[in-house]
């Protein structure tokens, strides 16, 4: 399709502009490259699922390819607007059929939804659950737990929060980085709409929960020891 390649060249443009100008801040786990692994995956698990049929290809791949890129602008939640603003932009100058933005920009706002979010009771369209479960399984496996990581280094979750204790300079003060994974990993996967996404998610939960219990286990021998407390 021409237009997927004037669309992520005009992505690698933009990236590198904004790298060049630092007018942004760099968010290694909301790259480029998490953008197109997302477009990859949810491929993959369209066919995998054998939903050829069901869906439309094209809102699909734009979707998953400018579903995060509002992080050159913003962190959090902020940034699906800036991604909306964006998408509105340059997909009708890359010539991407433009009956069809609505629905990519649809997909967008809700790619990320769980229980308690705007659009979780919605009937969402198909390519925003399938690259909703792709996202999802970025936030899986090893690569999830540097993702979460870089993710909450950046906004002050701490890696560990002692027994008791309240840090207040995070802005998650009653949760650290492990706290997060552990409410996080279970809501993608009851969320998942792919069979295909939630058995690779479910695989590789297993793996990050050894990486936790190992985690618990050197944070808790070191706080039984004795010595300064803070």
């Amino acid at each position: 399709m021409d237009w997927q390649k004037k669309l992520l060249g005009e992505l690698k443009t933009l990236y590198e502009i904004m790298c060049e100008s630092k007018r942004h801040q760099f968010f290694p786990e909301h790259w480029l490259d998490h953008n197109v692994r997302v477009e990859k995956l949810a491929l993959w698990l369209v066919k995998q699922d054998e939903l050829e049929s069901k869906l439309d290809s094209e809102t699909l791949i734009a979707t998953a390819l400018l579903h995060d890129v509002g992080y050159l602008w913003a962190d959090g939640s902020g940034h699906i607007q800036h991604s909306i603003k964006l998408a509105e932009k340059i997909l009708p100058q890359v010539g991407f059929p433009k009956h069809k933005i609505k629905k990519v920009l649809e997909c967008i706002l809700y790619h990320d939804t769980v229980p308690g979010r705007p659009g979780w009771k919605n009937d969402l369209p198909i390519e925003c659950k399938i690259v909703g479960d792709a996202d999802a399984i970025e936030s899986s496996g090893c690569l999830g737990i540097l993702r979460f990581t870089s993710w909450s280094g950046r906004n002050g979750v701490p890696l560990w929060i002692p027994k008791g204790k309240d840090v207040k300079t995070s802005i998650f003060p009653e949760i650290g980085i492990i706290n997060n994974i552990e409410i996080r990993l279970p809501e993608l996967i009851n969320r998942c709409f792919s069979p295909t996404a939630r058995k690779l998610i479910e695989e590789r939960w297993i793996d990050m929960k050894k990486f936790i219990e190992g985690f618990k286990r050197e944070i808790q021998f070191v706080e039984n020891l004795q010595g300064g407390d803070l």
